[in-house]
């Protein structure tokens, strides 16, 4: 059976994965119809995907050094509007 190795570089990190499969390499496998609603394992699984695929963005955008905010808002704070958002923001940026 045969196994497949999938090499990620991702800024200063180099990740290597291998994994089975048994449909590398086949001829004449076609995706099937869907059938019905996402199983709870395969939620997992495109999650854990999901979480692969931003830690390998973060990693090729962001290096030692930089900084990550996260802008809030109380609930007593919170504004209606995007608009009011979007100004807050911008002021915050240009001061």
């Amino acid at each position: 059976m045969p196994y497949v190795k999938k090499t990620i570089k991702a800024g200063a990190t180099i990740e290597i994965k291998k994994y089975f499969t048994s449909k590398y390499k086949a001829k004449g496998i076609k995706r099937g119809d869907r059938v019905g609603i996402t199983t709870e394992e395969q939620e997992k699984i495109n999650q854990r995907h999901a979480e692969d695929k931003l830690r390998w963005i973060m990693n090729e955008n962001y290096v030692d050094g930089d900084y990550h905010v996260v802008f809030d808002y109380t609930l007593e704070n919170k504004p209606d509007g995007k608009e009011k958002m979007r100004k807050d923001i911008s002021e915050c940026l240009n001061s």
